[in-house]
């Protein structure tokens, strides 16, 4: 097939085309569909996915920094004097699962610092010069 035969193609008539044109028409037709649903469906699609995994990550080592936390309870600044009481571990059903029970004592207080009324971290406030004696 020369270019010649090719400009004599009748694009109305598409069915009496050779099937190398038809075929390449065809490939033509596919890659503009993909492309079209590309730039008008999955573009924003695959946006929504890349924030979407940046929030899974942020919420992840948000996740692992409140457990390093929780397993150091000691050293927490709300928790006064945090006790492991009773644990017992039991079996459920044939499946063998296990279902851990426990006990924590603690006492819920207000950090140092922010019971005397200043951020945690922040610097002390500057106290206020006492009025003059008359």
């Amino acid at each position: 097939m020369t270019l010649d035969d090719l400009r004599r193609l009748d694009p109305r008539d598409i069915g009496s085309w050779p099937v190398v044109p038809k075929l390449g028409a065809l490939l033509i037709l596919l890659l503009l569909i993909v492309f079209a649903g590309y730039w008008f469906d999955w573009k924003n699609q695959l946006e929504e996915l890349a924030q979407a995994r940046d929030k899974e990550q942020e919420l992840r080592t948000a996740f692992l920094d409140k457990q390093k936390q929780a397993v150091n309870l000691e050293a927490s600044p709300w928790l006064e004097a945090p006790s492991l009481v009773e644990v017992k571990a039991t079996r459920l059903g044939k499946d063998s699962i296990i279902l851990n029970e426990f006990i924590l004592n603690v006492t819920i207080s207000r950090p140092k610092e922010e019971a005397a009324g200043a951020r945690p971290g922040a610097p002390a406030a500057p106290r206020a010069a006492a009025p003059p004696k008359t």
